[in-house]
Formats: structure tokens, C-alpha cells, sequence
């Protein structure tokens, strides 16, 4: 093992010189200490439940609310197939002139047809 430096053994020997010598225990120690925890007054425990009740509850109405969604929606039942396929034709003639595609389109005419299924005549 390694040897201390003095300045190691000159302060654990100033240390032991001076160590305080502490007080002697208390007889009625565990009494007082008993004493005043019995009179610290106990906190609400309907407190804490309303502290963690709370939030517990916005956070699963915010979820429901999310999961739920906004159900006022069409669904696929309520749409004849006429309705369907006007709204196909109509959303693929937007995509297919939309100013935002470049002027020489790489879709073709036999594309046109396979997708669409008619042909401008």
C-alpha cells in the first residue's frame, strides 16, 4: 500500500487532536421524537387525490377527444357510385392541370386512358 504524504498525516493528526466531543444522547429521545411527530398535523389525503384526479382527467378528455375525432364525416355507404366517380374524374382533372405541374407533362394520353378509363374524343 501507499505511503501517505506528510501533509496527509499532518492533517488526520490535527484532525484526531480537535475532533468535538459530542453530546451525550438524551434519555427521553425516542419520547420527544414520538411527541412531535403524533402532533404534526396529517395531510388531507382527499387533497392528494384531487391533485392527481384532476389532471388525470383532462388528459383522458383531451384523448377521448382525439381519438374520437370530429366523426361528421360522409362515409362510402352514403355515396351512390355515380357521386364517387365525379368526384375522381373531377380530383384527377385537377391534378392533372394543376399550375403547379410543368408545362410538357410526363403523363400520356394512353396513361389518361388507362386511369381514368375514358377518352377525350
Amino acid at each position: 500500500m501507499n505511503q501517505l504524504p506528510d501533509d496527509d498525516k499532518n492533517l488526520i493528526g490535527f484532525l484526531q487532536q480537535y475532533r468535538p466531543v459530542p453530546p451525550p444522547p438524551s434519555s427521553d429521545l425516542e419520547w420527544n421524537l414520538m411527541r412531535s411527530l403524533a402532533s404534526q398535523k396529517q395531510p388531507n389525503k382527499w387533497k392528494i387525490y384531487l391533485f392527481l384526479f384532476i389532471p388525470s382527467a383532462i388528459v383522458a378528455v383531451i384523448s377521448v377527444y382525439f381519438v374520437m375525432g370530429d366523426r361528421n364525416y360522409q362515409t362510402a355507404n352514403n355515396i351512390d357510385d355515380a357521386e364517387i366517380e365525379n368526384i375522381l374524374s373531377s380530383s384527377w382533372q385537377e391534378v392533372t392541370t394543376s399550375p403547379y405541374l410543368p408545362q410538357e407533362s410526363n403523363i400520356s394520353e394512353a396513361d389518361l386512358v388507362l386511369i381514368t378509363g375514358e377518352r377525350d374524343y
